[in-house]
This record gives C-alpha cells, sequence and structure tokens, in this order.
C-alpha cells in the first residue's frame, strides 16, 4: 500500500507541475492574464471532492517518498 501511495503521489505532483504550466504559458499567450472557470459545466463540486481526496494522498507520499530517500 505504501508504495502505491509513493507512485501515485508522484503522478499527482508531475501531473500538477503540468498544469500549472500550461497555465503559465496560457496566460503568457493571452498577454499575461487568463480567466479561469471552476463551475462552466458544473464540475466544482466534482473537482472539490478530488481535491479532498487527493491532497492527503499527495502529502502522505510525500512525506513516505522522503521518509525512505
Amino acid at each position: 500500500m505504501r508504495e502505491l501511495i509513493k507512485r501515485l503521489a508522484l503522478f499527482e505532483a508531475f501531473s500538477l507541475a503540468l498544469l500549472s504550466i500550461n497555465i503559465w504559458f496560457l496566460a503568457y499567450a493571452n498577454g499575461g492574464t487568463l480567466r479561469l472557470a471552476i463551475n462552466t459545466y458544473d464540475e466544482m463540486w466534482l473537482e472539490y471532492a478530488l481535491w479532498l481526496i487527493l491532497t492527503p494522498i499527495l502529502v502522505l507520499g510525500a512525506h513516505y517518498i522522503l521518509e525512505d530517500s
């Protein structure tokens, strides 16, 4: 289970990095501003639930990774 959490945390951290760099480049390409709406397709509560589940996995996985290194 520990290895699974470590892998999920690493995948999640990589995905968040890709998301952040894409948002940055979109803002850059749009003249430095970007409007991000989280309720266009009523996905706000689904994203909220995912954050509630994935944030502890990210933190615990990072702890496991640092503890084992």
